[in-house]
């Protein structure tokens, strides 16, 4: 599902005609699975369990949306570090709210804190708040939501509440927030639920389907009545938003897959592809020069960062390092640019992405566990396999030397 208004929030575009304005959406996958909350209903609890990393660069939001309350909750892929802290991005949003407040310090030691904004012209013109809260998810780890009431703040107040149930977990437990929605006076959010994954760089008109790491999620929802006996939800309505309509047909179905899962849904994205990540050889990682104005960039191969440094400098900081195996063959960073063999030499760079282009496809020669370990890059133009120059540049080189063995990114990211 696209929620415009709450990305154009993100993004930083305050107005349709500002979003217009900056150009043409990007496109990337989208699923969305929901089911309706009978009246008798007193509490919900929703569910979210990661079942892969795509990437601390990769712009995913799986989310939790409560129709009747006019807003969602939920959890993001991409690592964060500014003056709200490092983690993984927590989110709960209200639209027509008037006030928020923090929810658990990050004195508690559960994560690094809670924030919150109001804002008197939102997205879509009305009235919104939001409260965010940074904290490091696990790959396999279930996290239940639960948006109540906030009792000790009266009337109209409602918190979102995290807690991690994995079994054998540490049961960490916090609350993104309370946001204050003056003219909803019910003690439970009800009508439709829905949940969701959106690639958030659909915001950017140079990202394809293509570019985008590989996700997958499962999400459920659980309802109990005033006694707390459980109740029966209806069946999950499920569909798959693909703007990816204009790849080829062999590979056109592999960017969204949504599939009953026992009493949730599980939902993948980019299932062809892999986690956005390094591709790695004994001397460090390979590095793009991302490229400006429109000019082919040299590439380098230096030290690796360190999970460390990540989270001290966010996913975005070193969005040169990471790398996506797209479907096509091609090999991928944001924005649509492509690992490229340089035609008539032994350079690489980095370029626009071409469909169909020799020079910008790639073969992966050896492991085929899918952990990428051990592999050679055979370029589909001369045959010959990504390797090193000298002065630290990445080149092409005969297949049978010893600098052309790589670990590539797999299923789910790893440092």
């Amino acid at each position: 599902m696209r929620n415009t208004s709450y990305w154009m929030l993100f993004l930083g575009f305050t107005s349709l005609s500002q979003m217009a304005a900056a150009g043409a959406v990007g496109q990337t996958p989208g699923m969305t699975s929901g089911t309706t909350l009978p009246t008798a209903a007193h509490r919900l609890d929703m569910f979210i369990t990661p079942g892969a990393d795509p990437g601390p660069a990769s712009n995913v939001f799986w989310s939790n949306q409560l129709d009747s309350l006019g807003g969602y909750t939920g959890m993001q892929t991409t690592e964060l570090s500014d003056a709200e802290g490092h983690g993984r991005q927590f989110l709960f949003s209200l639209w027509g709210a008037t006030d928020a407040r923090p929810g658990t310090p990050a004195s508690a030691g559960v994560g690094a804190g809670s924030y919150c904004t109001v804002s008197k012209t939102a997205t879509d013109g009305d009235k919104g708040a939001q409260c965010r809260y940074r904290y490091e998810w696990q790959v396999g780890h279930t996290y239940r939501f639960r948006v109540t009431p906030d009792e000790k703040l009266g009337k109209g107040w409602y918190k979102s509440n995290v807690t991690d149930v994995t079994p054998d977990g540490d049961g960490a437990s916090f609350d993104i927030g309370s946001i204050y929605k003056p003219a909803f006076p019910a003690d439970i959010p009800s009508g439709d639920i829905k949940q969701w994954v959106e690639y958030f760089d659909w915001g950017n008109p140079r990202t394809t389907c293509l570019s985008v790491a590989r996700s997958d999620v499962r999400m459920s929802a659980e309802a109990f009545d005033a006694q707390g006996r459980p109740i029966y939800l209806p069946a999950y309505a499920m569909s798959g938003q693909n703007s990816c309509q204009d790849q080829p047909m062999a590979i056109r179905p592999t960017f969204t897959r949504i599939a009953r899962d026992g009493s949730g849904v599980r939902m993948e994205g980019a299932t062809s592809q892999t986690a956005e990540g390094f591709i790695r050889s004994a001397g460090g990682c390979l590095i793009s020069s991302l490229p400006q104005g429109g000019v082919d960039q040299t590439v380098s191969i230096g030290a690796c960062p360190t999970k460390r440094m990540v989270e001290q400098k966010g996913g975005r900081y070193f969005s040169q390092y990471f790398w996506v195996l797209a479907a096509d063959g091609s090999i991928q960073q944001k924005s649509s640019q492509c690992l490229t063999a340089k035609t008539g030499s032994r350079a690489i760079v980095v370029s626009a992405c071409a469909p169909g282009q020799a020079a910008q496809r790639w073969r992966v020669a050896g492991s085929t566990d899918g952990d990428g370990q051990s592999v050679r890059l055979v370029s589909g133009l001369s045959g010959l396999c990504l390797g090193r120059e000298g002065s630290g540049l990445a080149g092409m080189s005969a297949c049978t030397d010893k600098d052309v063995l790589w670990t590539v990114p797999g299923k789910s990211f790893q440092y």
